[in-house]
């Protein structure tokens, strides 16, 4: 009822139904469950007297609200969230409600393991974690094998096949959360470690062992040998030299690339061994140094079967006692060789006795030399020697003309002409020697001499003008005056002089010029033109 008044105090009033509609009441239900299922929301939300139209959920997660009726909502982590639902009627009535929503936390399944060699016992060390709120309560292991399942928390496992296995984990909470992993492990062969040997005698060269050890997969890596005798080796086929005959147990330890081991031990015999010795008659000279080798070994048995000689590195003779001789083809340097001999005794044992650098074949040298010129006259004489010998120490020159000389390039001048034969041995400082020769030609010296100026005047002195001469054919001269005019005034084909007249009288003072043609004694010609003075 609305009762209303004026400031007059007149007074009306009215009347009026109002609905009062009920609100709804707001209700679900969720399990409780582990994370990683979905949250199950089922609504039991209502009204009396209309209708629900609007569900408004809020996950507390910060997620978006969502509106559906009865929602299905994962969650990411573990926890107990505050559920709110708001529901709505068809006349606007609203009602809420909260509730909470418990997710356990997930296990992780985890473990580490080691692979291992067949035979020795796989440890499995458990590393399944889960957050504080749960606790881990049971493991079940499957080891791939075939084998029995097993519920200890880290459990130890003996594989009886080789290879490689997917080991199981399934790991539950106390909540009954569940997860499992799967990882494998790689179960190693075990090699067989087996090897044979030679016949063994305490010898050189020594005992060869062949190790004939397998493995189904994988590779060897690493060798362990005892000898017996106190000596050890790493090598995969080893030798060794035992110092002494008889009985020793060798062992031998194998290892593959992943650490698995195996041993085995067989007895060797060894026999006695020989002595190699010889001797040479000597051990040096120039090459080719020829050496007479004999054999003083001793059997250490019935008797030596048999000698190997091994020479310049490559060469084998069979003899008892042998010849060789080694050449040295180097100008320069001395060559050192080793002689081997190997014998071999009734036994089938050897001995070896290398004598490095025992033969030394010195080096020869090389005479050569240049003598220059080859071909001189008379006047000029000299000889000069270049040395071109190689490897040479010390020299010794023969000119053929009764000298000798010890220098490196010597001078050498000849007073004769003719053919001279000149030798040079080139000795080292171990008197090995070579020698050569070499021809030089002293030729004679073709000489004109013409004087300048005479005085016929019957003093007795330069009276008479005409040349001389050295190695010149007498019987090639043409010798002419002429006067200024170029008329011949004098002419002769011997050596006559010219006594300054013309037709039998005398001839003025000045210059005349000469013409002089002739041929030396080897047959070369020759022609000179000048002047002349007379003077009165």
């Amino acid at each position: 009822m609305l009762e209303v008044e004026s400031n007059y105090g007149c007074v009306d009033s009215i009347i009026e139904a109002v609905l009062v509609h009920n609100k709804p009441l707001s209700d679900f239900t969720v399990n409780d469950d582990c994370v990683n299922f979905a949250a199950n929301f089922l609504n039991h939300s209502l009204v009396v007297g209309g209708t629900i139209i609007n569900h408004e959920w809020n996950f507390n997660d910060g997620s978006s609200l969502d509106t559906t009726e009865s929602p299905n909502h994962l969650y990411n982590s573990d926890g107990t969230y505050p559920v709110s639902l708001i529901t709505t009627s068809n006349y606007g009535c609203k009602d809420t409600i909260t509730k909470p929503a418990v997710r356990h936390a997930m296990p992780i399944a985890n473990f580490i393991t080691n692979p291992e060699c067949l035979y020795d016992s796989v440890f499995f060390q458990n590393m399944s974690s889960i957050n504080a709120s749960s606790i881990l309560t049971n493991w079940i292991w499957n080891f791939g094998d075939g084998s029995i399942l097993s519920l200890s928390e880290e459990p130890k496992h003996l594989y009886n096949v080789e290879g490689e296995y997917d080991i199981s984990l399934i790991v539950s909470s106390n909540n009954g959360c569940i997860d499992d992993t799967t990882l494998s492990v790689v179960i190693y062969p075990v090699p067989v470690a087996l090897f044979s040997n030679t016949t063994i005698c305490e010898n050189t060269p020594p005992t060869s062992f062949f190790n004939q050890s397998t493995i189904s997969t994988g590779s060897l890596i690493g060798w362990i040998w005892n000898f017996g005798d106190g000596n050890t080796s790493s090598l995969p086929n080893p030798s060794h030299s035992y110092l002494t005959d008889g009985v020793y147990n060798v062992e031998m330890i194998v290892e593959t690339d992943y650490g698995c081991v195996d041993s085995i031990v067989n007895p060797i015999t060894v026999l006695a061994k020989p002595m190699a010795n010889f001797i040479a008659n000597k051990t040096e000279g120039c090459s080719p140094v020829c050496i007479d080798f004999q054999d003083l070994s001793i059997a250490n048995g019935t008797y030596i079967g048999n000698w190997s000689w091994i020479l310049e590195g490559n060469i084998v003779r069979l003899e008892e006692n042998i010849s060789h001789c080694f050449y040295n083809v180097s100008n320069v340097d001395d060559k050192e060789y080793d002689v081997t001999l190997i014998v071999t005794n009734d036994l089938g044992c050897k001995d070896t006795l290398d004598m490095s650098n025992y033969i030394i074949s010195w080096h020869n040298p090389i005479a050569d030399f240049e003598a220059t010129p080859e071909e001189i006259n008379m006047y000029e004489a000299e000889i000069l020697i270049i040395n071109n010998s190689i490897g040479s120490d010390s020299y010794y020159w023969n000119f053929a003309n009764t000298e000798i000389s010890t220098g490196f390039e010597p001078v050498i001048i000849y007073q004769d002409t003719g053919t001279h034969e000149i030798m040079l041995i080139s000795s080292t400082e171990n008197q090995c020697v070579d020698t050569a020769f070499q021809l030089v030609t002293v030729t004679p010296v073709i000489s004109i001499y013409v004087p300048s100026a005479f005085t016929p005047n019957n003093d007795g002195v330069n009276d008479e003008f005409i040349f001389k001469g050295f190695g010149i054919d007498e019987n090639s001269i043409e010798f002419s005056i002429y006067n200024r005019w170029g008329e011949q005034i004098y002419s002769t084909n011997y050596s006559t002089p010219w006594n300054g007249t013309y037709k039998g009288g005398k001839v003025a003072q000045g210059n005349y010029i000469y013409k002089l043609i002739c041929k030396d004694i080897i047959g070369g010609n020759h022609e000179y033109i000048g002047h002349v003075l007379l003077v009165r």
